[in-house]
């Protein structure tokens, strides 16, 4: 931050302390995961800027984040949603199995859609990285921005395809613990029975035990944290987005596309993006369908080529850090604008 910023004031939430609110949220009006991130020091650190300096604008990151919008009314903010949480948490809860996880789910759910629709609207404008999830909230205020990738950070690299499959993402995130296990439990067991000597590799940082439990050694590898996630992704023949919960722009995907590797994907992980199917894409949902099209990806040489290549340069188009900024500079004006119009 402080190599972007011209200052940076770095506020500590200790783990323990946001844990035990986490916990204690399920009582409060609030949803748990807005709760958990009350914090005095930062309301101070805010007013405490606010009476030093006159801000042009304030962008605030995270719709966890929104309440602190309440001590920033002076000024127009933008906040950046980055994803519906109530979509989030309602896919979480289709998804779960387990009656009292599931019963949990929905009551965070109810909670914060009712938080999310009734604080969007508090701030000059709203940001968020698909229409999918823009759909979900239905403002006017809110600006679809997708999520830029680092087109330096990944890129085509050419080495050896020494890994069929790939998978990769923060392990300890929920939807891709989910995805992961789903992968592996309902769609593998179908591949390595017309190719037995695929393999599949989990990369990410802190892997939970249920994605550690995968791991086998052999047609199975949870690699956990890595220094360059792209360099697996481009030692790999195929990505996979198995994704059965989440909200918004899965970065894994594009971040694969601009490293010129093919990618199948659920149609949830292709919502926030819209790649077109069969041209930069290939989506399937059922196992036996999801397993049948990695299969034909993994057998014909010139499809992957093909669906990479277009993928790639929609990548360029659409998510380079340039198109994005843009994006960003409109919500800006719109919030100043806003302001500007109810002060005249």
């Amino acid at each position: 931050m402080e190599k972007f910023c011209k200052k940076a004031t770095f506020v500590e939430l200790p783990r323990l302390k946001m844990n035990l609110l986490l916990a204690t949220g399920i009582f409060s009006r609030y949803p748990s995961q807005v709760f958990c991130y009350r914090s005095n020091s930062m309301k101070t650190q805010i007013r405490r800027h606010l009476a030093q300096k006159k801000y042009d604008l304030v962008h605030l990151v995270c719709g966890r984040l929104a309440e602190y919008g309440k001590e920033l009314r002076s000024v127009p903010t933008v906040i950046d949603w980055i994803d519906s949480l109530s979509l989030s948490t309602e896919r979480m809860y289709r998804s779960e199995t387990d009656f009292l996880k599931k019963l949990g789910y929905y009551y965070e759910w109810k909670k914060m859609m009712r938080y999310e629709t009734s604080t969007v609207r508090n701030f000059g404008a709203c940001l968020i990285t698909s229409p999918v999830d823009r759909e979900y909230l239905k403002s006017d205020s809110i600006f679809v921005v997708p999520n830029g990738v680092d087109t330096n950070a990944f890129k085509p690299i050419l080495c050896e395809k020494d890994i069929d499959i790939v998978f990769s993402g923060n392990m300890n995130y929920y939807p891709n613990i989910e995805s992961s296990v789903f992968f592996c439990r309902d769609v593998l067991p179908l591949i390595l029975k017309e190719e037995p000597e695929t393999k599949f590799c989990i990369v990410g940082k802190d892997p939970a035990k249920e994605v550690r439990r995968l791991h086998n050694g052999k047609d199975v590898i949870v690699t956990g944290y890595v220094d360059r996630v792209a360099d697996w992704v481009n030692r790999s023949r195929l990505f996979v987005a198995p994704m059965i919960c989440g909200a918004g722009i899965q970065n894994k995907i594009i971040e694969a596309m601009a490293c010129k590797v093919p990618v199948v994907s659920t149609e949830l992980g292709n919502a926030g993006i819209g790649a077109e199917k069969d041209k930069e894409i290939v989506v399937a949902d059922h196992p036996k369908l999801l397993a049948e099209k990695i299969l034909h990806m993994l057998r014909n040489t010139n499809k992957r080529g093909k669906i990479a290549e277009n993928a790639f340069d929609m990548i360029q188009i659409r998510f380079s850090w340039e198109a994005v900024a843009a994006k960003i500079e409109q919500a800006y004006t719109f919030a100043l604008n806003k302001r500007y119009k109810n002060e005249i």
